[in-house]
């Protein structure tokens, strides 16, 4: 049976159940709506940076729906204010420059969004967004349409604040303590 590789992901495709748009071979109607929607945003330029180089995106039905809640979204901010939200996400499908390129242009496949950088050691996405023209929910699910599903846990954004360890502070107290009672025996001899 003849094979080929999907264009989007690179996943192996017998030629029977191949879906193929603008003369290319795709493995699932998911790759070939990414690479419709990276085509009519101009953002054809990802599929220079390497051969296959996106995932392809799953069917996530209503996992996203909590994102309603502005309670919710509210916990998940890292910055609020007026038309400006500020948000980092965990995206653990970030693997190579073509992720990080097209995570920096999603400002080109979401008006509302005013920028994103990527974090590739961490594996997160900061982005930048006006909540008037564009819902926290809608950019998650265009995320998950091209391919990064964020990881959303609230364990994760619950206890932001992070504790300060008392060890260091009585360490440095210590220290001192020690450092200027030697300063006051050596005081005379200066």
């Amino acid at each position: 049976m003849d094979t080929h590789t999907c264009y989007h992901c690179g996943l192996d495709v017998a030629q029977k159940d191949e879906i193929l748009f603008d003369d290319r071979a795709f493995c699932c109607n998911g790759c070939k709506t990414v690479y419709e929607i990276f085509t009519l945003s101009g953002l054809s330029d990802y599929y220079s940076f390497e051969a296959a180089p996106g995932a392809t995106p799953q069917d996530i039905g209503g996992k996203f729906n909590f994102l309603d809640n502005e309670d919710i979204v509210g916990k998940l901010l890292d910055f609020k204010e007026g038309g400006t939200h500020i948000i980092s996400l965990y995206i653990p499908h970030i693997h190579c420059s073509s992720c990080i390129w097209i995570l920096e242009n999603l400002n080109r496949l979401c008006k509302g969004v005013s920028s994103s950088q990527v974090n590739f050691h961490e594996k997160k996405v900061r982005i930048m967004f006006d909540p008037d023209e564009v819902p926290l929910k809608q950019i998650v699910l265009l995320l998950c349409s091209i391919g990064y599903e964020p990881y959303i846990s609230l364990d994760n954004y619950e206890d932001r604040r992070k504790k300060v360890s008392r060890d260091l502070i009585y360490k440095l107290g210590v220290a001192f303590f020690c450092f200027g009672n030697v300063m006051l025996l050596s005081f005379p001899e200066y």
